[in-house]
């Protein structure tokens, strides 16, 4: 099965006709492209509205108001799973939300050290890239400290595979405030 490649663009005035067919200036396209971006076959349809950095959400958690840290993940997955679909991001869904899990636990375990009563916050932003942030409470870190896991004794520890599975499945991953917040970003595939 091929995966289509999802484009969006905004009706101008000399666009009005043309490829895509005749829509108002100002309306935006959803087109799905089946086949390679150069060679394919492409299907166009109207949206309501082009996903920008406007799309956006955020939730400051406390992981004493959840019965434990696996129902905190699954809520902040529920906020995101439909749009994440919708928007075509869902071939690369399994990788968001694994790489989203370890950076909440990772945030609960390592940056508030699994207490409770400190905020987790939650961000998240569609448009061409899907891009979510969490931050913590903690003292923060030096991420280039961290232990290679694919070499020697860590490939048999028993966990600090976290950070490497989140770079492995995302397009970009930045640390910000020392190392509190974390930024990941996904492609669309295509």
């Amino acid at each position: 099965m091929t995966l289509p490649c999802w484009h969006y663009t905004t009706v101008g005035p000399a666009d009005a006709t043309g490829e895509a067919g005749n829509f108002p200036q100002g309306a935006v396209l959803v087109a799905a492209t089946l086949g390679g971006m150069d060679s394919g076959m492409t299907f166009w349809t109207t949206s309501s509205k082009r996903p920008t950095e406007t799309d956006t959400g955020e939730r400051t958690l406390y992981p004493g108001d959840f019965g434990d840290i696996d129902e905190l993940v699954d809520g902040c997955w529920q906020l995101i799973k439909d749009e994440i679909e919708q928007r075509g991001f869902g071939p690369v869904e399994i990788k968001i939300h694994m790489a989203l899990a370890e950076a909440l636990i990772n945030a609960w375990k390592h940056g508030n050290q699994r207490r409770d009563d400190l905020p987790i916050v939650f961000r998240w932003s569609f448009n061409d890239l899907f891009t979510f942030e969490v931050t913590d409470a903690g003292n923060g870190f030096d991420s280039s400290q961290l232990p290679d896991p694919t070499r020697g004794e860590q490939l048999t520890a028993e966990n600090g595979r976290g950070i490497f599975i989140i770079k492995t499945f995302a397009h970009s991953l930045q640390w910000r405030e020392q190392g509190r917040r974390l930024r990941v970003s996904f492609r669309q595939p295509c």
